[in-house]
């Protein structure tokens, strides 16, 4: 077991005022401007949907399968000697008769380490046996895991367990900083590691603690309980975090991360600068930890990002799409997957279910499929219990009774890049209506989706030959739907891909449906809100009245009409346009979908 240790110096990121940063991260890029940091971090916190639970429903959430959580620090904390144990391990904390309010508060609340260090004795004693986590100052993470060793006084966010944020005093704005600074912690820990499922966290501000949560449907955080007079709580979180496996602490055990060193990893390093530079106009890819995942009894190697903009913000869901190659053992092979990560709203069928709908309708005819992005195999196939919200991570507990902590701010709009730092711009097609804040969590199941790499969204290519020919063969697309009763419903830039020949293809089935269908599960308002058709945006139909609103191919080919206009205005034919004019030709691009 590793000591909990208290560093000589103050740490880097997880508890400084949101003014610095990790500065090694999975999946992120190295330049950050901290100038605008606090701006983004605000952001986060007005943006996220944050719901409160009352601390006796929140324990209910905690890691459950160890010995530890099996204990009553209540009943124990009641017998003298521990009692007395735990008084003299919360000396010098706030609100205790040792503490010193003229100390720093990194100084304060390093005895946190003492505490730690003597609820794992406890369990020890209890015959809980050696714990898989230790406490850094600040955070909690797996016992095997490394720092940077350039950086032994920092962890990045893709080995935290668990976050920790402290202030001495429970002032309006010490409270304000101490969420500020967990939000932004718990969205980080979310984007910056594919495998992460959800996240925890753990703030304190002079004697008032809370314990929180956060996952793909928003943070939920408890009700404040005081650090003396409720020890018993904050033990008991701390036991269950220290003995709990890694899939109780959000990762998702089926990616494993590639070990340094080995031969696979160094394939994987090599096959990810090779994908960044063959495709130039790729600027989403960014090079990440190499994952090992496993889908459907396939093992894939993922060496780079693709996308993850919707991964940036915590609501909604999460999608973001890795590079891949099959592997078999220490070999990978050749061909190019892309992987989408998503958590799908558990009413939507699995994507890969909708192809393989529509393929078996074209009879599976080459010629036909050409011009659909092709799915492999998902992680829904056949599996009777998906990872999902309600029942694996909130553990089925009736979250009508949260409260709905009130957000007040609209998100901006922001370019679409991998590792970018900004938060996502909420109105999209994601969710029903256009993205927007949900005043109540929805249920997501996890989904894992396996294509063959297809090429660029069309929204990477700027020549108009290109697009022009891309754009002939997603209309062929819409017909094959439209011909056997589907409708695509979510046309744009970023769902249209365009291969190294120029072919277009049409991608992200998740919204198609059956013409005319009633099924509730897909609302008609989808799609993206630039590319959307009037109609659609409007809800009604413009030319006839009195008869229910039903999305039809017209839809679908406004959406197209649109996606045209926009690439006509942000592309130019090479060599043929002065910078002055392509200005003017961008600016009007602004103005119209603006």
């Amino acid at each position: 077991m590793a000591a909990p240790t208290t560093p000589n110096r103050p740490r880097p990121s997880p508890q400084a005022p949101p003014t610095t940063m990790p500065r090694s991260r999975s999946t992120s890029k190295p330049d950050f401007d901290s100038s605008t940091h606090e701006e983004r971090s605000k952001d986060l916190v007005t943006q996220t949907s944050r719901y409160e639970l009352h601390i006796d429903t929140f324990l209910k959430l905690l890691p459950n399968k160890s010995d530890a959580s099996k204990l009553n620090w209540g009943e124990m904390l009641a017998d003298a000697r521990f009692h007395k144990r735990f008084v003299d391990a919360f000396q010098k904390l706030p609100g205790s008769t040792g503490y010193d309010k003229s100390l720093h508060e990194d100084v304060v609340f390093a005895q946190m380490h003492t505490v730690y260090s003597e609820t794992i004795t406890v369990c020890q004693e209890r015959g809980c046996g050696e714990h898989t986590f230790n406490r850094p100052d600040g955070q909690i993470c797996p016992h095997d895991s490394s720092p940077d060793p350039e950086q032994p006084d920092f962890y990045p966010w893709d080995i935290t367990a668990v976050i920790a944020e402290y202030k001495k005093e429970a002032t309006t704005e010490e409270v304000s900083k101490n969420v500020q600074q967990c939000v932004w912690g718990l969205v980080n820990e979310m984007w910056q590691s594919p495998d992460r499922l959800y996240a925890w966290g753990i703030t304190i501000e002079e004697t008032n603690v809370r314990l929180w949560i956060a996952h793909r449907s928003g943070i939920y955080v408890s009700t404040p309980f005081h650090l003396h007079k409720q020890k018993h709580h904050l033990l008991h979180a701390l036991s269950c975090f220290a003995y709990a496996g890694r899939d109780e602490l959000g990762w998702d055990t089926a990616m494993n991360r590639v070990a340094k060193g080995t031969d696979l990893y160094t394939a994987a390093q090599e096959r990810a600068l090779t994908f960044k530079q063959d495709r130039p106009h790729e600027r989403g890819a960014t090079k990440m930890r190499p994952l090992e995942i496993t889908v459907q009894g396939k093992s894939y190697v993922a060496v780079a990002i693709i996308a993850d903009h919707r991964a940036r913000g915590l609501d909604g869901s999460g999608c973001r799409v890795l590079a891949a190659y099959r592997s078999h053992g220490k070999v990978l092979e050749n061909d190019i997957f892309a992987l989408k990560i998503v958590w799908r709203s558990e009413m939507r069928k699995p994507e890969g279910e909708i192809y393989n709908e529509l393929m078996d309708a074209i009879d599976r005819q080459r010629d036909l499929a050409r011009y659909f992005v092709e799915i492999v195999a998902y992680s829904d196939d056949g599996n009777p219990n998906p990872i999902d919200i309600a029942n694996t991570i909130m553990h089925g507990i009736d979250l009508s009774q949260a409260r709905p902590i009130p957000t007040t701010r609209a998100a901006r709009r922001r370019d679409e890049m991998a590792g970018s730092h900004y938060t996502p711009w909420l109105p999209n097609s994601e969710a029903p209506g256009g993205r927007r804040a949900n005043p109540r969590t929805q249920n997501r199941v996890y989904s894992i989706t396996v294509m063959k790499y297809a090429g660029e969204p069309m929204h990477h290519r700027f020549d108009r030959g290109e697009i022009c020919k891309a754009h002939a063969d997603i209309i062929r697309g819409l017909k094959i739907m439209a011909e056997h009763g589907y409708n695509h419903r979510d046309c744009s830039t970023g769902n249209f891909m365009v291969d190294d020949k120029g072919n277009g293809r049409l991608g992200d089935l998740e919204f198609a449906k059956v013409f005319e269908s009633k099924d509730a599960a897909n609302p008609d308002r989808t799609g993206t809100p630039d590319f959307m058709a009037t109609e659609v945006t409007m809800g009604q139909h413009t030319r006839v009245r009195g008869i229910e609103f039903r999305y039809n191919p017209t839809h679908d080919l406004e959406s197209v009409l649109r996606t045209f206009i926009h690439q006509l205005l942000v592309t130019a034919d090479i060599g043929a346009m002065d910078p002055e004019h392509f200005a003017l030709q961008r600016q009007a691009k602004t103005d119209f979908f603006n």
